[in-house]
């Protein structure tokens, strides 16, 4: 198997191979056709690769959790916007991506607001 995707840690990378991203883009199809149980699928191949990435990324479980938890929700939410046969994996790490940099920007902005006036 040829992984697609290998994040996380050398000694504890999640791979996602062709057989699993090809599941995962079917079932995403499903999902997105009205087939609300195919996200669990979705959910399962997508969340420990997810969280093993921010993990690493942001250098906290309980951070990457949360970028997790929000990215799965937009997905979720977008799943009757998603264009069938797209790569759901890309669109996934997009959203990934956006929700860590929101949620760095509201930190630093929470952390420099004076409390003084």
């Amino acid at each position: 198997m040829d992984p697609v995707l290998a994040i996380g840690t050398p000694g504890n990378a999640t791979l996602l191979g062709d057989r699993d991203r090809r599941a995962l883009d079917a079932a995403m199809d499903r999902c997105a056709d009205g087939d609300d149980a195919a996200f669990a699928l979705v959910y399962d191949l997508l969340a420990p690769g997810l969280l093993a990435l921010f993990q690493r990324r942001l250098g906290g479980f309980a951070q990457a959790e949360a970028v997790v938890e929000q990215t799965l929700l937009q997905l979720y939410a977008g799943r009757r916007n998603y264009a069938t046969g797209s790569d759901v994996l890309a669109w996934a790490l997009a959203i990934g991506d956006a929700v860590r940099h929101a949620s760095a920007t509201n930190i630093a902005v929470r952390e420099c607001t004076p409390i003084w006036r």
